[in-house]
This record gives structure tokens, C-alpha cells and sequence, in this order.
């Protein structure tokens, strides 16, 4: 499973974004993408990611002024790469 993104406080994980949201079928996400990923699909939840990842993070800062780090999935390409997928982006 591939996480696009993933924010952190001084203890665990603060919320993510990855497969669970990308690959859903039915309604609902409480993840870190405020639902823009949602059942997308991983190559268009790729695209937001890359799109839509700083203004995750602000919000995310804005809800938990806690957060200390962020993790953001590795460029699109180099991504595609290592999961030999590189033909369909």
C-alpha cells in the first residue's frame, strides 16, 4: 500500500493519505486529502498529491498545531519506476 502523504506529531502518525482513501469504494474519508483522493484511483491520487500537497499540510498544521513532520510520496515518476508502472503516468 502506498502512501502519498503522511503527517506526523512528537508520538505517531497525525493522519495520512494512501490506498485505503485512493481505492475506496464507498463514500466517506477522514484521511489527510479532505476527500479530493477519495476513491480516485492511485494515478489520479498521485496527480492531487503533487498538486494539492502543500495546502494538506497547512491545513493539517491549522488543525494540529502539534505536527513536527510531513512524508510526501516520492515524485510521480520516480514513484512509477519503483513500482514498474512508469507506462501508465
Amino acid at each position: 500500500m502506498t502512501t502519498l502523504m503522511a503527517v506526523y506529531d512528537a508520538d505517531s502518525c497525525a493522519g495520512q493519505c494512501d490506498a485505503e482513501c485512493y481505492d475506496a469504494t464507498k463514500p466517506g474519508c477522514g484521511c489527510i486529502c479532505a476527500g479530493r483522493n477519495h476513491g480516485a484511483g492511485k494515478k489520479r491520487a498521485v496527480r492531487n498529491t503533487r498538486k494539492y500537497a502543500d495546502q494538506w499540510l497547512d491545513r493539517a498544521i491549522e488543525a494540529n498545531s502539534s505536527i513536527l513532520a510531513a512524508s510526501i510520496m516520492p515524485d510521480a515518476q520516480a514513484l512509477a519506476r519503483m513500482e514498474g508502472t512508469e507506462a501508465e503516468l
